[in-house]
């Protein structure tokens, strides 16, 4: 009996890593063979029986189990991000909204997409489902016809409601499904009957923007939260107004209602959410945890769980009564700025907002999250042995990668590091950043010593690169120019004026032989002999972006911000490839040492591994 609960245990251990990492490849690209990341929450929605959550985000829309927290389907948006989702009262329908106007209608079950409504050409702010799932009221941002009502079954446009005098944030049905109220951007609130289509009344006294509107279950009340940091609560029948909080931090961004209709729980443009009894408009607790704004807020159908999706990548589920997190779900990403990869190729590393996430390669998984920046991380590095990483923020830290224990904070700029670089023997590490000064610093790794301040530059240092020998180091600046230094003196061997604009890249190439910088101006290919160039590349940097070798030195990767990753011969300066398959612009590339690979980061929430195969071994 032992040996057969053992060897049940091991199959079910062993059957369930393989699910667990299989997103990752859920829905690429063309050319991409895994994802990190799974992009920004913007949204989310429980399904009426409580069993799994919709999470919308620049991708799509990811669903989860709310039982295991695992991904259980994937619905991919092809165009622009989904900004708003619901789940049909019966579970069987999942509508979006979109970023460009689209929306759809797929089977919650089986994930295919049953409508694609046509009408919206702008935001689509907000959907939600009449009570008994026949209808799907829709508000956006395209005048004048914001606020919309159809068939879910045929797709059919009913109905453009008068009346709307701004953009639509929120809509909500009330529960009998005759009332539909409208959040706008005039800062007032509309009822209208659904049936008819009849405008009913207008709701004033915010004074901004009406982000977010829901009825209580049993359509007494009708809340609504506004940019002027209160949430109000209306008679809806009469319209008059019930009862005022003010919220801390301002800027109410979601309100949901506990099932029972006792409890208004609040998100807004703080790390927070709140909660008021509704009845007597008492604070009653504060749900701390997250590390940016909380985006969406939604309680379980049983009103045991309040989940909240917040732009730090996480949905925490919180007990409403105690204010104690539950658990949560990670791996989703605000934006990917900054990236490095280990030496031997099985992490990356990512500044996500105070945080630096560490992620493995091979599986696209999560593997750790190191905290301890009070300032957004602007830049990471691996020591070659890939034992210890610099993050650069308010200041430079130095993490043990294995443990996640911060060995070392190093005060290299007063205003903020925006570059790091080990040398090649990982005994020195070189920040640059703006300050007073806007000096590059060198800094002894063990000892935390100061080794040699590098003043000469007069804009902020904005990147810097060891040559592959240790002794010279590239940095460029925010002035526009590239200089040389020679590491063992401090002492300037060469000034590089090159650009009008800052330069945001500068790498040395494998073998030294080559200098690779990047500028809004363009990219340039220097001889590290003669210090002359060899090619410039016909790129726009719009953006920050960054440039990398291929381990052999015959191709360049640049980051220039916008959605194609492309890729240079060094020889000649022609463009070998462009991938495409990013939602929004590319800030941050990097090959895998074993030079087949290619990471790509997106301000999209993503990163993606593309085979190179074909460009290594030409």
């Amino acid at each position: 009996m032992k040996t057969t609960t053992i060897s049940l245990f091991l199959l079910i251990l062993l059957s369930h890593k393989p699910f667990a990492q299989e997103h990752a490849q859920w829905g690429l690209p063309r050319g991409a063979k895994l994802r990190m990341g799974k992009g920004h929450i913007n949204e989310i929605s429980y399904s009426r029986d409580g069993k799994r959550l919709a999470v919308a985000g620049s991708l799509g829309i990811w669903l989860y189990d709310t039982s295991s927290l695992h991904e259980t389907n994937f619905l991919a948006v092809p165009s622009s991000g989904v900004s708003s989702v619901a789940f049909s009262s019966d579970g069987k329908m999942i509508a979006a909204g979109s970023w460009d106007g689209a929306v759809k209608l797929w089977d919650a079950k089986t994930g295919k997409l049953r409508q694609s409504l046509a009408g919206h050409t702008r935001v689509v702010a907000s959907v939600a489902f009449s009570p008994n799932g026949r209808r799907l009221a829709t508000g956006g941002y395209d005048p004048p016809a914001q606020l919309r009502l159809w068939d879910v079954k045929t797709g059919k446009h009913l109905r453009t409601f008068s009346g709307v005098e701004s953009q639509v944030n929120g809509v909500s049905f009330g529960p009998d499904g005759r009332m539909l109220a409208a959040g706008t951007q005039a800062d007032l609130i509309g009822i209208w009957d659904a049936v008819t289509g009849k405008h009913l009344r207008v709701l004033r006294g915010h004074s901004s923007t009406v982000k977010s509107v829901v009825f209580s279950r049993d359509g007494n009340l009708l809340a609504s939260g506004s940019w002027d940091g209160s949430v109000r609560l209306w008679n809806p029948a009469t319209g008059a107004l019930v009862r005022k909080m003010h919220v801390p931090g301002s800027t109410v961004l979601s309100i949901a209602f506990s099932p029972d209709g006792g409890v208004i729980a609040v998100a807004n443009m703080t790390d927070d959410v709140h909660s008021w009894n509704a009845k007597t408009g008492d604070s009653l607790r504060t749900f701390s945890g997250h590390i940016a704004r909380v985006a969406s807020i939604a309680f379980s159908p049983d009103g045991e769980t309040l989940a909240s999706g917040s732009r730090d990548g996480t949905v925490r589920f919180w007990n409403p009564d105690t204010g104690v997190q539950k658990h949560a779900i990670t791996g989703h990403i605000e934006t990917v700025k900054n990236l490095a990869v280990s030496p031997d190729g099985n992490l990356a590393a990512t500044g996500n907002l105070t945080e630096i996430a560490l992620w493995d390669v091979n599986t696209g998984q999560l593997q750790r999250t190191l905290s301890g920046h009070t300032q957004n991380i602007n830049c990471v590095a691996f020591s070659p042995d890939g034992i210890t990483l610099a993050g650069g923020s308010d200041h430079a830290r130095l993490w043990d990668v294995r443990s996640g224990r911060l060995l070392r904070t190093l005060a290299c700029h007063g205003s903020g590091v925006l570059s790091v670089a080990f040398s090649p023997d990982g005994s020195r590490l070189a920040c640059g950043g703006r300050g007073e000064d806007n000096a590059v610093r060198l800094w002894d790794v063990k000892t935390g010593d100061l080794l040699h301040t590098l003043n000469w530059h007069v804009k902020a240092v904005k990147c810097v690169a060891f040559g592959p020998n240790g002794e010279t180091l590239a940095t460029g600046s925010g002035d526009g120019t590239i200089v040389i230094w020679d590491v063992r003196t401090g002492a300037r061997t060469h000034t590089l004026s090159a650009y009008v604009h800052a330069v945001e890249g500068v790498r040395f190439s494998p073998e030294g032989n080559m200098l690779a910088s990047l500028s809004r101006n363009g990219a340039t290919l220097w001889d590290t002999v003669t210090w002359t160039e060899i090619h410039t590349f016909d790129v726009t940097l719009r953006k920050v972006g960054n440039i990398a070798f291929s381990p052999d030195g015959k191709a360049i990767v640049m980051a220039n911000a916008d959605p194609e990753v492309r890729l240079w011969d060094t020889g000649t300066g022609a463009l070998l490839r462009s991938l495409t398959g990013h939602r929004s612009a590319i800030t941050c590339a990097a090959f895998l040492p074993d030079g087949k690979t290619l990471i790509s980061g997106s301000l999209d929430g993503t990163m993606l591994l593309w085979d190179t195969s074909a460009i290594s071994s030409r």
